[in-house]
């Protein structure tokens, strides 16, 4: 599981997270650092491809300003972004571009690449708001207290609707001859009736500390239509997995990439407690956001 900073809202803190290395759990609390941080370019992921020689594309089938994507994207190394704009008459689950039509965007982007490519997809079928039925979203879910909670009836349903769209995304993946590789992950868990959640905390007998825990862990997983060294139980944050993704894929990692990967086998949860604080990854983190004039650009792009 992946361990995340927000629950309930909040996407850009996770997207941030991954793709910088950085946590926005050292931040001060109702910190948006892709909103308020990114006053020019941030190393990322994406950067460190794209000097690999990949082409690094970001894709969110909604309005493109959302979270400051359009301006926090290219300073984040992507070469292209793809928005609401650039789909044209989209298949719509309730009021949202499908996860379909939305993994189907990573394929033709995939497919139309003479370089290697890496695509970054944020989807938006499953966003918050389950309180109004839709025709075109059949409520099959079942659960005991279904009718009690017609919510989280209702995000089950769409996360069923994404079941079948990543197996059909994976299917069409599998035949490709060039290597592919699969990140798959969530921003956070859903604004469902909270009194569902307290169901699930007294059916687990889980206190109020471990259940918060339990709410800021989504699922993740790594696929790819090569052999890869399997790995299973996890439990890492979020910061981690662009370097577990550069470590599968066999990628050109920066200096600090490579210490986030270290840092990973002794501190896989990063937490803004005294003992994280003392540790020199927030040093890093703060040259690497906050230091702009005397940043150390040699740790964080391939020399």
């Amino acid at each position: 599981m992946a361990h995340v900073s927000v629950f309930g809202g909040g996407t850009c803190n996770t997207e941030y997270d991954f793709l910088t290395g950085s946590s926005s759990v050292m931040l001060r609390p109702g910190s948006y650092p892709m909103v308020q941080f990114l006053s020019g370019d941030m190393p990322s992921i994406a950067q460190t491809l794209r000097q690999s020689g990949y082409r690094t594309v970001g894709i969110h089938p909604f309005y493109p300003d959302g979270w400051n994507r359009d301006q926090a994207y290219p300073k984040l190394g992507f070469d292209r972004f793809y928005s609401i704009d650039d789909f044209q008459e989209p298949a719509l689950l309730r009021e949202y571009i499908s996860d379909r039509e939305s993994f189907r965007k990573v394929y033709e982007v995939l497919e139309q690449s003479d370089q290697p490519a890496f695509i970054f997809n944020v989807t938006m079928q499953n966003h918050f708001g389950y309180d109004k039925a839709f025709e075109n979203l059949t409520e099959e879910a079942v659960f005991p207290e279904m009718e009690e909670f017609p919510q989280t009836r209702r995000y089950l349903s769409l996360i069923s609707h994404t079941d079948r769209a990543v197996q059909e995304l994976i299917t069409a993946l599998q035949k490709r001859t060039r290597p592919t590789i699969v990140l798959f992950f969530g921003d956070h868990l859903p604004a469902i009736e909270e009194e569902y959640y307290q169901i699930l905390q007294e059916r687990a007998g889980l206190s109020d500390e471990q259940m918060n825990e339990k709410k800021h862990m989504v699922p993740f997983f790594i696929w790819a239509n090569f052999s890869i060294k399997a790995q299973q139980n996890l439990d890492l944050s979020a910061s981690f997995l662009s370097p577990l993704l550069l470590d599968v894929a066999g990628a050109p990692m920066s200096s600090y990439q490579c210490y986030l990967r270290r840092l990973m086998q002794k501190m896989p949860i990063l937490q803004n407690d005294k003992h994280a604080l003392e540790h020199e990854y927030k040093i890093v983190q703060h040259n690497m956001v906050f230091d702009l004039l005397g940043r150390q650009n040699d740790l964080f792009y391939i020399r």
